[in-house]
C-alpha cells in the first residue's frame, strides 16, 4: 500500500471510511484503500469501564478540575508532540485540550 492511500486518513484527523467515501465522491483525486487498518484509530477507540457517578458537585469555577494525560504516542503529531493533555472544569464542564512534547 502506498503512502498516498493513507495520507488523507491522517490529514483529516483519522476520519472513518464512510467519511472518506463521501469526500472521494466529490474529489476523485483522493485515494484510499478500505482494507487499511490504522493502529492509532484502533488504540484510540479502546473502551474501559466508566467511573462511578460522583455525588459531589462544584459550586464555582476551578473548585474541582479533572486532568488526564495520554502518551507517549509511538507516532508523534505533525508538530512532533507525543502527549495529549485534557483538562475539564467540573462546574462549567469546559474542556481544554493540548499537545505536549515532554512532561
Amino acid at each position: 500500500m502506498s503512502d498516498l492511500e493513507t495520507l488523507w486518513h491522517f490529514r483529516l484527523g483519522h476520519i472513518s471510511n464512510k467519511c472518506i467515501d463521501v469526500i472521494k465522491n466529490k474529489f476523485p483525486f483522493v485515494k484510499y484503500n478500505k482494507s487499511f487498518v490504522c493502529d492509532v484509530c484502533h488504540f484510540a477507540k479502546q473502551k474501559r469501564l466508566s467511573f462511578p457517578i460522583s455525588i459531589s458537585k462544584s459550586k464555582k469555577y476551578f473548585d474541582l478540575i479533572h486532568v488526564d494525560i495520554w502518551g507517549p504516542s509511538s507516532i508523534p503529531s505533525i508538530h512532533g508532540h507525543k502527549y495529549f493533555l485534557t483538562i475539564v472544569d467540573d462546574y462549567s464542564r469546559y474542556t481544554n485540550f493540548s499537545f505536549k512534547t515532554k512532561i
